[in-house]
């Protein structure tokens, strides 16, 4: 906790935060080359049983409950494709206890286009690509 200094913000993301889940779904659609049949079913996918399937990362729920604790986690900030799905990971933080702020970022939407980013505001993701638009944004 001695990297957070007073007044910083930390919004974590859910993807590989929580679950493997980012990892399961690049290989359940990596096979799939229509940008369209994608879509629909990431729109369609039964969010709630494809999340069960995912193995829960080691560690994360304590650890983020000990950052909400100390007053340094403040929300989470979910890239998602459908509402469905942020309704499931909505769900599934819930249930393990986590209380805090949810805010979406519905693809194609920029997380930093969201929720707007500054030298305060530390953003928990393990997607680069995410990353990098946030500090390029000022976070």
């Amino acid at each position: 906790m001695k990297y957070f200094k007073k007044g910083d913000i930390l919004l974590s993301a859910f993807d590989d935060i929580f679950l493997d889940s980012q990892e399961k779904l690049d290989e359940v659609i990596k096979e799939e080359k229509s940008y369209l049949l994608l879509k629909y079913y990431l729109k369609n996918l039964d969010w709630i049983s494809f999340l069960k399937e995912c193995q829960e990362i080691p560690g994360a729920i304590e650890i983020l409950k000990e950052l909400k604790d100390k007053d340094i986690l403040k929300g989470f900030l979910l890239q998602i494709n459908s509402i469905e799905e942020g309704q499931a990971k909505a769900n599934y933080i819930r249930e393990k206890g986590i209380i805090l702020p949810i805010h979406y970022a519905l693809t194609p939407q920029t997380k930093s286009f969201i929720y707007p980013p500054n030298e305060n505001i530390i953003l928990l993701d393990t997607q680069i690509k995410n990353t990098e638009d946030w500090e390029s944004h000022g976070g």
